[in-house]
């Protein structure tokens, strides 16, 4: 696995590859897991307002959905705001809102 290898870059590359592709078949269920595995990259690399904004539309899609992996999306959130702090995560929920 490329991100285990921690290329970032090689690991974004083919997650970025697989957002498409899965937009174009219009697997929305896909298209929030290659976001939720984009927002993780960004997570590692600490571009915490970058994770945040794949996190959120992952979550929000699978909830839409029904889907129980929704709850992938809000842990990852949750250890989000862990790792960069609860005000700078309160403050950009409310940029996004």
């Amino acid at each position: 696995m490329i991100q285990g290898r921690g290329d970032y870059a090689a690991a974004l590359e083919k997650y970025e590859q697989s957002l498409k592709i899965k937009e174009e078949l219009g697997d929305r269920a896909g298209v929030a897991a290659s976001l939720n595995n984009i927002g993780m990259i960004y997570h590692q690399q600490k571009k915490y307002p970058e994770a945040f904004e794949n996190y959120q539309i992952a979550f929000s899609i699978l909830t839409e959905l029904g889907s129980p992996q929704a709850q992938i999306a809000e842990n990852n959130l949750g250890i989000l705001k862990k790792d960069w702090g609860e005000k700078e995560f309160e403050a950009e929920m409310k940029k996004r809102k």
